[in-house]
């Protein structure tokens, strides 16, 4: 909910001020990822929470974290500067080969935790930057799907269900 009210503040300066406002939703990223790296780190939290065993541990990363307006950030304004951008342009983003070929890395890559034997600080930085790299990966097929010519059934089933 506080992230919704966010975006509502945002998009009148959005209107007005667009440099500002994008500087301001990179800062909150930027802020949220730190902020999940460093609570992985601090408190040893492993990559896949779903592997928590300890209770306590798992109650912490609730209470402290998931629940937090903040944890969720990265991947929210993500999508809100996709859609201010959209709006600009009137339709599709031209995306780059090279940011085309980071969102098809990115994408697989979140798959890649339980076959890799992280250090501590690698494992921290994963946790806290994946939610938002894989959110960054989506533009590219949403963008896709806005650009390519297809039914409006092919459209809606592509835009409407989970990729994972």
């Amino acid at each position: 909910m506080q992230l919704f009210l966010l975006s509502l503040l945002l998009l009148p300066l959005f209107a007005k001020r667009a440099e500002l406002t994008k500087f301001l939703i990179f800062t909150i990223i930027g802020i949220s990822v730190v902020e999940r790296s460093l609570f992985h780190y601090i408190h040893d939290v492993p990559i896949e929470t779903s592997g928590m065993t300890n209770e306590k541990q798992v109650e912490s990363y609730i209470t402290n974290m998931y629940v937090k307006p903040l944890t969720h950030a990265g991947p929210y304004l993500v999508g809100i500067l996709f859609a201010f951008e959209l709006n600009r342009s009137k339709g599709a983003i031209n995306l780059s080969t090279p940011m085309s070929l980071f969102s098809c890395v990115i994408f697989v890559a979140q798959y890649l935790p339980p076959f890799i034997n992280w250090s501590p600080v690698g494992s921290a930085i994963f946790a806290g930057t994946i939610r938002t790299l894989v959110a960054i990966s989506l533009i590219w097929v949403i963008n896709f799907c806005i650009k390519r010519p297809s039914s409006k059934q092919e459209k809606e089933f592509l835009l409407t269900h989970d990729i994972n």
